[in-house]
């Protein structure tokens, strides 16, 4: 008898298990499904107007009525109140102005109460990790014309710093990609992909969708494996996305053809830049102080490429140069013969500047 209740016993345990598993697997699916065809909306209207009908339904027929006198303010005169007092205490505890006056409508208050007392914790919940995986760098984006940003160190922040006091960059979506515990820095419109580029992270930063990286130099490594990483990004960021622009920094000047070969746009020799400018200032005093403050002094720091103004096609570079100066104050350091094309920050004066040409200036 004992062996047949304890047999007994294991079946109903058994069954219990299986069914509460197909019962949860039942709701997975079923909501992956509503999430999958966009049916979730549709399906909580359909929520809302039963359960309204239903609490409408016993709230207005006599024989549910609790036999008591009620305070007919708080009763339900319309179907809206229904709608109203159902949507109040979902969002909150209630106000108590309306309130259920049959035995049937208030335990359904109360399921409706603990239903949405769930779905408050369920969102809670859902926006404070949202909240800890973008800190943390575990979100992908989907930012369109955005910049990336790869390696973190003082220079990636003093670029962000730069970027945010122009206004063609101001509002500018940057996603950063570094192998760094959490986000850096406070700023809202800066995003945070932990880990070292990689196909992965990149994907997660959107890179087919970016306008520029910026790759830069791993402090932690020394100049030579730190150049190399720059090398293996650069490949890695080609093979994901050829057409972005891509500007990176390298510590030495033997990686300057290497990254050129990799098909980097810019390349900015960190090292030999800052020397070169050191060894100018001592040969000529104040060349620094100038780079200086066209680089960093916010006053003068507005050098911009411009597309060649239509009424200067067919001018020569010196009358193009006095007319920009004469009449909007910028002064012309470069020229390039089409958007992508040669440089040449010293033309001749008699120079015909063409339809695809571009302008380098400093605007005041």
């Amino acid at each position: 008898m004992q062996k047949t209740i304890s047999k007994i016993k294991r079946s109903l345990q058994n069954n219990w298990k299986y069914n509460k598993s197909v019962t949860y697997d039942f709701i997975i699916s079923f909501w992956t499904f509503l999430k999958r065809e966009k049916y979730y909306i549709l399906f909580f209207l359909t929520v809302i107007i039963s359960v309204c009908s239903i609490l409408w339904f016993v709230e207005d027929t006599e024989f549910f009525k609790i036999p008591q006198k009620a305070d007919d303010s708080a009763k339900f005169s319309n179907p809206w109140d229904v709608v109203w007092w159902l949507i109040v205490t979902v969002t909150t505890v209630g106000y108590g102005d309306l309130y259920p006056h049959t035995y049937p409508g208030r335990l359904l208050a109360v399921v409706i109460f603990l239903c949405g007392t769930l779905i408050n914790i369920i969102v809670a919940n859902n926006l404070s990790l949202r909240r800890f995986k973008k800190e943390f760098g575990f979100v992908s984006y989907n930012f369109q014309e955005h910049i990336i940003i790869c390696e973190w160190n003082y220079r990636s922040w003093m670029i962000i710093n730069d970027l945010r006091l122009h206004p063609e960059t101001k509002h500018k979506n940057i996603v950063l990609i570094a192998d760094i515990d959490k986000k850096p820095a406070d700023d809202n419109l800066l995003h945070f992909v932990k880990g070292s580029v990689n196909e992965e992270t990149l994907e997660k930063a959107n890179i087919q969708a970016a306008k520029i990286v910026v790759v830069l130099g791993d402090d932690r490594l020394n100049s030579t494996n730190r150049d190399a990483k720059v090398v293996l990004s650069i490949l890695t960021i080609e093979k994901k996305n050829s057409d972005v622009h891509l500007i990176v920094e390298v510590a030495n000047d033997e990686y300057y053809e290497v990254c050129k070969k990799a098909s980097a746009n810019e390349i900015i020799p960190s090292s030999s830049l800052s020397s070169s400018l050191i060894a100018h200032s001592i040969k000529n005093h104040n060349i620094g102080r100038i780079i200086s403050e066209i680089f960093i002094d916010t006053k003068y720091n507005n050098i911009q490429k411009i597309p060649l103004p239509q009424k200067f096609r067919g001018s020569t570079f010196i009358k193009t140069f006095e007319e920009m100066k004469r009449e909007h104050e910028s002064i012309i350091i470069a020229i390039q013969t089409n958007k992508y094309g040669r440089i040449d920050s010293n033309p001749p004066s008699y120079y015909k500047l063409q339809e695809k040409d571009y302008l380098f200036v400093i605007k005041s």
